[in-house]
């Protein structure tokens, strides 16, 4: 409304239809999200307010978006075509059941969406385990870190890693694993082997955080405020994880990557492992899903090196995942995040950035004993002014 983009009857009728559709359709919070923000962009199509709306004008709107232009010039995707079409058709449906606009229903259901595309990335577009190492790299604490690697771990949804719980995560021999039915309905167990090097960090970090306990109903990956995030929250860090990849001089990455692209990728790079098709589905969907062809994308290697390896013929090397827990050389831990420069266990160096660090430090203590005196002295000094403050 401040933009002038909607009337307060606008306003008024897309809450009312979104209730409905919640209520009957039992729509996630991410649905309805992408309701909004298209029957907004939609209101741009048309000469008035909606219930104003009439068969020409309706028309007119779907004519505008088949052209495949933004008002701004720019071309719709094919999905934002599709899309956009649907949802101007379903609201306008409904507005006729009401009543509120006087446009033949036969009208509106001769007009035919437009399929969309079940390819929509290609290999290229996926995300490499090392992208998302570099991605995990510029995160700035436990939560941000945890965050990243669950998500593409158990290749959620945004809605599924907003509204994640402490007790949908259980501790396994070897990882961990997250259930969740939050979009579909249907359950999905995902055995994660990485996110929990960096999620048990996290959950050490919660209690000073958030000041309550990371068990139970409470949400997992909380706001500032204290609250679940919302898509808006998750774009927010997308953008800021961008901003700090591009400063690092890498571009492309932070030009492609968003939230769902976790997703997206960790299914994909199931598929070029030779997961069993009814396991990808059962990890990704809960149930078989022809879903399956638009999230996964095989390149033309990847299907040449199965063919050839059901023939004999295995000359290829299979690359070896790199997003997997490592093992300390010093104590043996075998819950070493992938990123990780020491030890979580004993803090030991585990990469020659980390023990040129270290031995640049002890140099400093040898050459100047004092300097580490002075720095415990200001530790416990600060420790008990926040004791004595409590």
């Amino acid at each position: 409304m401040e933009k002038g983009r909607l009337s307060p009857s606008d306003v008024s009728l897309i809450k009312e239809f979104l209730y409905e559709r919640k209520a009957k359709k039992n729509l996630s919070g991410g649905r309805i999200a992408l309701y909004v923000d298209h029957l907004i962009r939609l209101r741009d199509f048309l000469p008035g307010p909606y219930n104003e709306m009439t068969t020409g004008a309706y028309m007119e709107a779907i004519s505008k978006i088949k052209t495949g232009k933004r008002l701004n010039g720019d071309k719709f995707s094919e999905n934002t075509i599709h899309d956009y079409i649907l949802s101007l058709k379903v609201f306008s449906e409904w507005l006729v059941k009401k009543k509120i606009v006087n446009i033949p229903i036969e009208e509106i259901k001769e007009i035919k969406v437009p399929k969309a595309p079940m390819m929509t990335k290609t290999p290229d577009d996926m995300l490499t385990e090392e992208d998302v190492q570099k991605l995990i790299g510029v995160c700035e604490n436990s939560k941000e870190r945890a965050l990243i690697a669950c998500v593409f771990d158990a290749a959620l949804r945004i809605e599924e890693a907003g509204y994640l719980r402490w007790r949908q995560i259980q501790k396994l021999k070897h990882g961990i694993s997250i259930t969740t039915d939050k979009k579909t309905g249907y359950p999905r167990y995902i055995p994660c082997p990485t996110a929990w090097t960096y999620l048990k960090t996290w959950k050490m970090d919660y209690p000073a955080i958030h000041g309550i306990p990371p068990e139970g109903d409470n949400f997992v990956f909380l706001t500032h405020e204290g609250k679940p995030y919302l898509y808006s929250g998750f774009q927010y860090l997308m953008k800021k994880f961008s901003r700090k990849l591009k400063q690092q001089g890498d571009k492309v990455l932070a030009d492609k990557i968003h939230f769902h692209l976790l997703r997206h990728s960790k299914l994909t790079h199931y598929a070029k492992q030779n997961m069993n098709e009814s396991i990808l589905c059962k990890i990704g969907w809960g149930k078989r899903s022809g879903m399956v062809e638009k999230y996964v994308n095989l390149s033309s290697v990847d299907v040449e090196n199965a063919v050839m390896g059901i023939a004999g013929i295995k000359d290829m090397e299979v690359q070896k995942s790199v997003f997997v827990p490592g093992v300390c050389p010093h104590c043996l831990c075998k819950e070493v995040p992938p990123t990780a420069a020491y030890c979580p266990e004993c803090g030991g160096e585990l990469t020659e950035e980390a023990m040129d660090e270290t031995e640049k430090i002890a140099r400093s203590v040898r050459e100047n004993p004092q300097s580490l005196r002075k720095l415990v002295d200001e530790m416990v000094e600060e420790k008990m002014q926040k004791a004595t403050a409590k």
